[in-house]
């Protein structure tokens, strides 16, 4: 009796603890974009100096999730936004000037940190 009465007592608090625990779902911000990261992205996809207008345009069409704000024949700004919506200050903006169908200057980076308006540009 004694031994049915253990095996019963193990077999219930083992039927007890089976029961996988679920894990508490915790709300995660998207990770901000790193200047270095997107750097290390466009240089990678062909995207640097003296790459052609064509290049860059590529580039951008295979990478949804780089917003272009203006695509002219002097300069391309897009913008890399963790979300939809409103400007933050952590966006990263890339804006490449070009000079005779090339790439003649790239500047990465937050808003505040560009030297031409950019957050303008990308409404």
């Amino acid at each position: 009796m004694k031994v049915v009465a253990i095996i019963f007592l193990g077999m219930s608090a083992l039927a007890c603890s089976s029961k996988p625990a679920e894990p508490a779902k915790a709300k995660s911000k998207p990770a901000a974009y790193s200047t270095d990261a997107v750097s290390q992205e466009l240089q990678n996809g062909g995207v640097q100096l003296k790459a052609s207008r064509e290049q860059v345009q590529a580039f951008f069409r295979t990478h949804p999730s780089y917003h272009i704000c203006q695509d002219a024949d002097e300069r391309h700004v897009a913008v890399l936004r963790k979300a939809p919506g409103q400007p933050l200050p952590d966006d990263q903006y890339v804006v490449v000037g070009y000079r005779t169908g090339k790439v003649a200057s790239l500047d990465i980076g937050p808003p505040q940190l560009s030297s031409e308006n950019v957050a303008g540009s990308c409404q």
